[in-house]
């Protein structure tokens, strides 16, 4: 986590230092300021936006949240298990942490987790899209200098986590599949053992 805020403060100054640079000015402040407020920002209202659409929509079982064998290769041949702690979760902030596995026992806590799963994609996915839109917003003057590169830190903040949802659903739906399996096996177990008692 440490590594994620320190490279993306570090490239924060860069940008601004270049533009000053550039351009000594408290004009060129509040440019960067209106820039990164117009790239930046909008995420915040897309979490709480996404967070009144009906959950329903978020079911791992639709096409657009499901993960294919080649996209699970591409994320394994990234290693994405060695590093994925090291990229903040925000996941408390609406209520559900995400950081690990806290009842991996537990059907519908696992139910839950994938449909926070999807939500956390979703958010952040949308925040790309309008990462790279908001160019179509911000002055053309201030397009290259400053769009692009917020733009390009807006996709960096917002593609891991993506990536990492994407990573670990297939495994919290084999998670899911044996624990209802376990747990089937169980109550048939006890049903046979009740009706045997009952036979004697």
């Amino acid at each position: 986590m440490k590594f994620y805020f320190k490279y993306g403060v570090i490239y924060i100054a860069l940008v601004l230092a270049i533009n000053l640079a550039l351009d000594f000015s408290v004009q060129t402040l509040l440019n960067f300021l209106l820039v990164a407020a117009i790239v930046c920002l909008p995420a915040i209202v897309m979490s709480l936006l996404v967070r009144i659409v009906p959950k329903k929509i978020f079911n791992p079982a639709n096409k657009v949240f499901r993960v294919k064998s080649k996209e699970k290769k591409f994320y394994e041949k990234l290693k994405i298990r060695n590093w994925k702690s090291k990229v903040p979760e925000a996941g408390k902030l609406g209520g559900f942490k995400k950081d690990k596995l806290y009842d991996p026992k537990n059907p519908e806590y696992l139910r839950k987790f994938l449909v926070e799963s999807c939500i956390a994609e979703a958010i952040h996915s949308l925040s790309i899209c309008w990462g790279i839109a908001s160019l179509l917003l911000i002055p053309k003057n201030l397009i290259l200098p400053l769009g692009i590169p917020l733009m390009l830190f807006n996709v960096f903040v917002h593609i891991f986590p993506v990536m990492i949802q994407r990573y670990i659903r297939p495994k919290l739906l084999r998670t899911l599949d044996h624990v209802i399996r376990a747990k089937k096996a169980e109550e048939a177990e006890q049903q046979v053992a009740v009706e045997v008692k009952t036979n004697n």
